[in-house]
C-alpha cells in the first residue's frame, strides 16, 4: 500500500504498485460472479470508482481467505471462512498508519 501511494520502494517501486494494481485484462463476469479485472497477480476489483485489489487463498485442512485492500483509502478488510464446517465469516480490519504494526507486512 505505501509503494501504490507513493511512500515507499523498500519492497517494490510506486511505479511497479501501480503496474500491479492497474486492469490487463477483464475476467468473464459469470467465472467469478462479479465484475472483475487482473491485474499483475491480483484481482482487481472494476465495479468501483476506487482502486480496489483481491487475492483468494486457502490452506489444508480448509480455512479460506479472502484478502481485499483499498489502498487510496488505507483500508485492508480480509475475510475468514472455515470450509470444513462451512461456517463462520469474519472480517477483520487493518488500518494501515505509521503508529500501526499490525497487518503492515504487505507493501503493496
Amino acid at each position: 500500500m505505501n509503494a501504490f501511494l507513493g511512500k515507499s520502494d523498500r519492497v517494490i517501486s510506486p511505479k511497479m504498485a501501480r503496474l500491479m494494481l492497474t486492469k490487463q485484462v477483464d475476467v468473464p463476469p459469470d467465472a467469478l460472479g462479479m465484475p472483475l479485472g487482473n491485474g499483475l497477480g491480483v484481482f482487481i476489483d472494476t465495479s468501483t470508482e476506487e482502486v480496489c485489489f483481491l487475492h483468494p487463498g486457502h490452506n489444508s485442512p480448509g480455512t479460506t481467505f479472502v484478502f481485499v485492500a483499498y489502498p487510496s483509502l488505507g483500508k485492508v478488510p480480509s475475510s475468514r471462512r472455515t470450509a470444513i464446517s462451512g461456517t463462520g465469516c469474519t472480517w477483520k480490519y487493518w488500518p494501515v498508519s505509521p503508529s500501526s504494526t499490525s497487518g503492515q507486512r504487505a507493501a503493496v
